[in-house]
């Protein structure tokens, strides 16, 4: 094909001459590896935006609930007697659903 100025192609041409096809040599090909390197700074900010995605991912924190219950805590009220055969139910049944596998 030529191309005779702006907007001038001639129409498709059967090739002259020979072609020459390179194939590889398949065991030089086997033997050959690619090689990557990452940076430690690379490493570093993947690891960073690692961490943030999952911090995104937690859901908010509802501060007034937790000073609610660090003063419970403190005042030595958080342990109830319903809070700990709720906590002890929970447990036995974890502790039999993973007995019966």
């Amino acid at each position: 094909m030529d191309i005779q100025g702006p907007g001038a192609l001639d129409g498709p041409r059967a090739c002259q001459g020979k072609i020459i096809v390179n194939i590889p040599d398949r065991k030089a090909a086997e033997a050959a590896q690619d090689r990557v390197e990452i940076s430690s700074q690379a490493l570093k900010k993947a690891e960073i935006d690692g961490l943030r995605e999952k911090l995104e991912a937690l859901p908010a924190c509802r501060m007034d609930k937790i000073a609610e219950l660090r003063e419970l805590i403190r005042r030595d009220l958080f342990i109830t007697p319903q809070r700990l055969e709720g906590t002890v139910d929970r447990l036995l049944e974890e502790i039999f659903k993973r007995s019966d596998v």
